[in-house]
């Protein structure tokens, strides 16, 4: 089943995009200031870019409770419900089954993919915690150091995430898969397969 975007979803999963891949890439080239310096332009924008960041994965997990007709809550957090894993474990082997024959999975709404978008969401959403903390409550202490190093493992987790994510979905897209067009600008939900309306020649 290929379920439609709404615009919300859609400006949301854009904003979060462009902020992973800014904080993941800027923070190679910023430089936490010493007590007592001013920071540099880089580590500000990575700060506020970050704070940005933490409003909008909760904005997100907010839409995911109360939109309809699209992945629910409990889809992407499927852990913690029976039925969601029998599911989960059900789709988990119907993949196995199809790549062991040399083909690649549609990319229709699955639970196996609602849970891989959900796992994704909170390592951001841990991310985004974390360095909201570090900056506003233990930056300078002890403990700030640990959260510190939490939130850069939690780093490389978003990378690793990050670069599947984008490479599954390119695959996609050069198998003839709309994956783009239906995440970012389109609001059909018809299938490739759907037959199309001759036109007049």
């Amino acid at each position: 089943m290929t379920l439609s975007r709404s615009l919300t979803t859609r400006i949301l999963h854009f904003l979060l995009l462009a902020i992973v891949i800014h904080q993941l890439i800027g923070s190679n080239f910023i430089e936490r200031p010493l007590p007592g310096e001013d920071p540099e332009l880089s580590y500000q924008l990575h700060t506020w870019i970050g704070i940005a960041g933490f409003v909008t994965v909760f904005a997100f997990w907010i839409w995911s409770l109360v939109r309809r007709r699209e992945t629910s809550f409990s889809e992407l957090i499927p852990w913690f419900s029976s039925a969601r894993r029998q599911a989960l474990f059900a789709d988990i082997r119907k993949h196995v089954r199809i790549l062991i024959s040399f083909r690649l999975p549609d990319d229709d709404h699955s639970g196996l993919s609602s849970a891989v978008h959900g796992l994704g969401l909170l390592v951001v959403t841990a991310m985004a915690i974390s360095g909201t903390l570090y900056y506003f409550v233990f930056q300078g202490t002890a403990l700030g150091k640990l959260v510190l190093e939490a939130h850069e493992i939690l780093s490389n987790f978003m990378w690793a995430y990050l670069i599947g994510h984008v490479t599954l979905a390119l695959i996609h897209q050069a198998m003839g898969h709309p994956i783009f067009a239906r995440m970012f600008w389109s609001m059909s939900n018809k299938s490739p397969s759907s037959p199309r309306t001759a036109r007049p020649e």
